[in-house]
């Protein structure tokens, strides 16, 4: 499943459409087939979508030409390249799951349905960051850690926080009813999400004995801060101040201050700001549609005060790499 398709059937359908697209793995059988009757048939005249439709419902899937990891535009690097880039990160967790796990340790029945809850939902997260042109870049126990890094930096944000907001409405406002449709005992499924955005080094890890083993990772800060940022209470979105600088004011309107990241290097204290995005006001101010808010194009964002300090070290593509000295001191 290509990400173009994808992008396809995000500005094709509405939103609740494609909240059973993202979440037909939940389905049976029956409900799946009738959802992809109904899609097929709202589809006709239009080859491209029907096509694209086709492919999500026969592998249920988002991109994994590529595999899951890594990421497809720095993957050709060879172990000792060493590239510059700019990267947006989101990561999305399950919550409670760890109590879940310990509820069913000692019975493998359950266990197995566990396992299979979070096998559909991993699926479901990977369709929608698809859809915004995102890539999975790792499972991270109960959830998923996703780049965003094609086109312009503020798009990059844009669709990172786009797919956010979808996923923590679709979970809790489609898909929790849907289950609950199906069993009223059905303990809801709870999400939490954390984004940050800014410049990392991509290069290749691994063992240089067995390089088919190896995998491209982004080293930066703000890939660390997301998956901080993603701890938290039920249905959270939370924001690095990278982030938030890069907002204009009537997006930053729409946050309210979480606390601030100390810590003391070199005698040097340094503090970075975090912040709520109240994902849900921002719903509302466009009348709870939220197939207008998921189609929207840079509704709030702009190029912040960070991009100055980053743009010495931020490149577009993987055109200049370098080979790392062994004799130069990195760090220290």
């Amino acid at each position: 499943m290509k990400r173009t398709e994808l992008n396809k059937i995000r500005k094709s359908l509405s939103a609740d459409n494609l909240g059973q697209i993202v979440f037909s793995n939940f389905l049976n059988n029956y409900d799946r087939q009738i959802v992809i009757n109904k899609m097929m048939n709202e589809a006709v005249g239009d080859t491209e979508l029907r096509h694209a439709l086709e492919n999500t419902f026969e592998f249920n899937t988002a991109d994994y030409s590529n595999g899951i990891g890594g990421c497809p535009e720095y993957d050709n690097l060879e172990y000792d390249d060493i590239a510059e880039g700019y990267n947006t990160t989101l990561v999305i967790d399950l919550v409670n799951f760890t109590a879940r796990s310990l509820h069913s340790k000692n019975d493998i029945d359950k266990l197995k349905e566990l396992a299979i809850l979070k096998k559909k939902f991993i699926n479901s997260c990977a369709v929608a960051v698809g859809m915004f042109n995102g890539h999975i870049h790792d499972i991270t126990g109960d959830g998923i850690m996703a780049f965003f890094n094609v086109g312009e930096r503020h798009e990059q944000i844009n669709e990172a926080m786009l797919a956010a907001i979808f996923m923590i409405y679709a979970v809790k406002e489609i898909l929790n009813p849907s289950l609950k449709d199906e069993n009223p005992s059905h303990r809801d499924i709870q999400v939490r999400v954390g984004v940050d955005t800014g410049s990392v080094i991509w290069t290749k890890m691994g063992s240089i004995k067995h390089l088919n083993s190896c995998e491209v990772k982004a080293v930066g800060f703000s890939v660390d801060s997301a998956a901080k940022l993603s701890s938290g209470n039920s249905w959270e979105l939370k924001i690095g101040e990278d982030l938030y600088n890069q907002g204009k004011e009537k997006f930053k309107e729409l946050t309210s201050k979480y606390d601030d990241y100390k810590r003391t290097i070199d005698g040097l204290e340094i503090i970075y700001k975090r912040y709520y995005f109240d994902w849900e006001k921002y719903v509302r101010s466009h009348d709870n549609n939220i197939g207008e808010v998921i189609k929207s194009r840079l509704p709030l964002l702009g190029y912040g005060e960070t991009v100055f300090s980053q743009a010495a070290m931020t490149l577009k593509s993987i055109d200049k790499l370098s080979k790392p000295n062994n004799h130069e001191k990195i760090f220290g």
